[in-house]
């Protein structure tokens, strides 16, 4: 893998769905890479987890935020947690998805809704904790769409 033309040691780099797949391999290259990182995601002890080895991989401040993205209150702590905790935030990235396959005509209507409230309403909320607004606070950005990663 190629390195990044700019160094991001020391910057502030959000990592939200950090527990699995493409957002944890994104919170270890950070770590390598030596940024200060808030990971998220919804389990707390899988979080602790990917914490201490971004640790091992040489993040100098790792903060974890256990964070449903699907749950406005849960992404307005999160927004919160990450400028008090870096400063500014350099880099927003979000994975977090729910992916459930099968035939759709047999999924339940709790399982749609997952989906919908996670993959879309979710990464909204996501979106628009990390943009800037007018004022230099996050939220209050318009977005005529909204894609997996953001970056303020």
């Amino acid at each position: 893998m190629r390195s990044p033309s700019r160094s991001l040691a020391g910057s502030g780099v959000v990592v939200v769905g950090a527990t699995s797949g493409i957002g944890r391999a994104a919170a270890c290259l950070f770590a390598r890479q030596g940024a200060r990182l808030v990971i998220a995601a919804r389990n707390a002890d899988e979080l602790a987890t990917v914490a201490d080895e971004c640790r091992e991989l040489g993040a100098p401040a790792v903060v974890t935020c256990p964070t449903d993205i699907s749950i406005p209150g849960d992404v307005a702590r999160l927004g919160r947690t990450a400028r008090e905790e870096l400063g500014a935030v350099d880099v927003w990235v979000n994975t977090a998805a729910v992916l459930l396959a099968g035939d759709l005509t047999d999924t339940p209507v709790a399982d749609i809704e997952r989906i919908i409230a996670t993959n879309v309403l979710g990464t909204a909320l996501v979106t628009r904790a990390a943009l800037p607004g007018p004022d230099g606070r996050p939220g209050r950005t318009t977005a005529g769409a909204v894609r997996p990663v953001a970056l303020p």
